[in-house]
C-alpha cells in the first residue's frame, strides 16, 4: 500500500477534505526499525506518534524496583504514542520491535506548529484524540470499578453540614491574577480568565456537596479553585476513591465532552470554590479559532492525558500485584538508538 493510501485509511485522520489531507501529508516520516530495536523507553520525553503499516511492536512497563510487565502487541495499522501530539510528557511505557516495523512518524513539534497556526486539520484530529481519551478514560474508571477490594482504599461518608447549594458569587478567589497561580489557568490572560468566569459559574459550596453522581446527565465540568473534590465510583462493595481533585484541577470533564453519562461521583471533600463550566461554552471554546480556544483546549487536554496516566498506573499495579511481574534483563543493544 503506497503512503498516501495507508494514511487515508487511518482513523484519526478521517474527515479530513483533501487539501487538510495534504498538511498532514507533509509530515509523515517513513520509518523502518530492525527487530530488536527501541523505539522508545519508558520515562523519555515524547516526541511524536508512531504509525506502524506492517510489523510488530511489543509494549512493556517498568514497574517498582525492577519488575517489569507485558502490555500490549501492536500491529499492522496500528498507532503508538499518538497522544504526545497534544502532550510532551514523559513516555508511560517502553516499545521494542518484535518484527520488522515500518510505517510513518509524526513529530509533535510540527504538528504544534500547524496547530498553533490554527490548520483545520489539526482541530480535526484534536476532536478524534479527545474521543479517543475519553474513551480510555471510560474504559480504565470501568476497570478500576470492578478491580478486587484488596486494591481499593475506599472511601468513607462524607460528615458534617451538606452545602445549600446556593451558588453565589466569591470575588476574592477568583481574581485573575490569584487563579493564573493555579494549573488549569495558568496560560491564560487576564482578560481569558474575565471571559471565561463571566459564561461560567462561581459556587461556595459546603463539605458533602454532590455535584454530580455515577450515571448522571453530565452537562458541564468543575474546575477546583480552593478545597478539595473527590471522584468516586460504586460496586455492590461500596464506593471507592479514584482521585482527590485539589485547587487547579479538573474533575467531570469526560460526559461534559462526549455527552454520555458521568463515569464517576463527584462529592465535595473540603469547603470549596468551585468553577461550574456548562457542557454549551466547553463546546464553543474547544471549536472557537481563538487564543482563548487555544488555550483552554490545551488545559482540557492536560487533565485528559494526566488523569489517563494516573488511572493506567494504578492499573498496573493492580496487575503487578496480581501475579509475580516477569523479570527480564535488558541488554546493551537494545538501549534507543
Amino acid at each position: 500500500m503506497d503512503r498516501e493510501n495507508f494514511l487515508a485509511s487511518v482513523p484519526l485522520f478521517a474527515g479530513l477534505t483533501p487539501s487538510e489531507f495534504e498538511d498532514m501529508m507533509r509530515l509523515a516520516e517513513p520509518f523502518s526499525f530492525e527487530p530488536g530495536h527501541l523505539v522508545f523507553a519508558q520515562g523519555m520525553q515524547a516526541d511524536g506518534m508512531y504509525l506502524l503499516e506492517r510489523g510488530k511492536i511489543q509494549l512493556w512497563a517498568r514497574l517498582l524496583g525492577e519488575d517489569e510487565i507485558a502490555l500490549a502487541q501492536i500491529g499492522s495499522g496500528g498507532v503508538l504514542g499518538e497522544f504526545s501530539l497534544i502532550d510532551r510528557g514523559p513516555r508511560s511505557a517502553s516499545a521494542e520491535v518484535i518484527e520488522l516495523a515500518q510505517g510513518y512518524f509524526f513529530g509533535n513539534r510540527h504538528f504544534e506548529l500547524l496547530r498553533a497556526d490554527r490548520r483545520p486539520a489539526t482541530l480535526k484530529m484534536m476532536r478524534q484524540l479527545r474521543s479517543v481519551l475519553c474513551q480510555r478514560l471510560r474504559a480504565a474508571f470501568a476497570q478500576l470499578g470492578a478491580s478486587p477490594p484488596a486494591f481499593y482504599e475506599h472511601t468513607q461518608s462524607l460528615s458534617g453540614p451538606l452545602s445549600r447549594a446556593a451558588p453565589k458569587p466569591s470575588a476574592n478567589a477568583v481574581a485573575p491574577g490569584r487563579l493564573r497561580l493555579l494549573p488549569f489557568f495558568s496560560a491564560f490572560s487576564d482578560g481569558e480568565i474575565a471571559a471565561l468566569l463571566e459564561r461560567s459559574t462561581v459556587m461556595d459550596l459546603l463539605r458533602g456537596h454532590m455535584l454530580g453522581s455515577e450515571g448522571d446527565e453530565g452537562r458541564s465540568m468543575f474546575v477546583t479553585i480552593r478545597g478539595a473534590v473527590e471522584v468516586t465510583v460504586g460496586s455492590e462493595l461500596g464506593r471507592r476513591r479514584l482521585a482527590i481533585v485539589g485547587p487547579g484541577k479538573l474533575c467531570g470533564q469526560i460526559a461534559a465532552l462526549d455527552g454520555g453519562k458521568r463515569e464517576a461521583g463527584l462529592a465535595v471533600r473540603e469547603n470549596a470554590v468551585i468553577l461550574e463550566i456548562p457542557g454549551s461554552i466547553v463546546g464553543e471554546l474547544l471549536a472557537a479559532d481563538s487564543g482563548l480556544g487555544f488555550k483552554f483546549s490545551n488545559a482540557i487536554h492536560a487533565t485528559l492525558i494526566d488523569s489517563l496516566r494516573a488511572a493506567n498506573r494504578t492499573l498496573l499495579n493492580h496487575s503487578a500485584m496480581g501475579r509475580d511481574a516477569r523479570r527480564k534483563k535488558r541488554t546493551p543493544s537494545l538501549l534507543p538508538c
